[in-house]
């Protein structure tokens, strides 16, 4: 499967969201199919298609795999250089390995992560306290988590508190 493979299968074409997994897939497809649905019945099975090929494609080494999960799932908590250690790589052989494989280096990624918690964190909050949302989302201080976020949204956390919609992860622009 190549690059080319992998887009023509991406080209727009929506499926629902019912149809990206769970146990019951098949026993689903067939009942689709019983009862005449043909085209959620292609839809699925092109979704499996793009999932073999993408999974051709994204063939991710188990320590970058680990990497992803643990910042992904604990941004707060990651120290880059403790994860180095734990994964065993030099740092820039990991560093180098990481971006060939997800597109930005470990610290670019764990801040990426750090932002997107911290809307999430913003945009869950009743009375916000700047000093412990930059604590809470894993930010060395205030004035570190403010400039990310600017790098990120295009303006400051308070900033978006007066412009933010109830559309996760969209703001707008202009």
């Amino acid at each position: 499967a190549d690059h080319q493979e992998v887009e023509a299968l991406l080209q727009p074409e929506f499926v629902a969201a019912e149809a990206v997994g769970g146990e019951d897939r098949d026993e689903d497809r067939e009942q689709r199919h019983d009862a005449g649905d043909e085209i959620a019945v292609e839809e699925e099975a092109e979704l499996d298609r793009v999932g073999e090929v993408l999974g051709a494609v994204v063939d991710l080494n188990p320590c970058v795999a680990f990497a992803v999960g643990e910042m992904t799932e604990n941004p707060d908590q990651i120290s880059i250089a403790r994860m180095n250690a734990k994964i065993g790589y030099s740092q820039k052989h990991f560093t180098d390995m990481f971006r060939r494989q997800v597109g930005v280096t470990p610290k670019s990624y764990l801040k990426i992560m750090r932002f997107q918690k911290a809307v999430r964190t913003i945009d869950a909050a009743e009375n916000i306290d700047w000093g412990q949302i930059s604590l809470e989302c894993g930010f060395y201080d205030q004035s570190h988590f403010i400039n990310d976020f600017k790098h990120f949204a295009g303006f400051t956390p308070e900033q978006y508190t007066k412009i933010h919609t109830n559309y996760q992860n969209y703001i707008p622009v202009g």
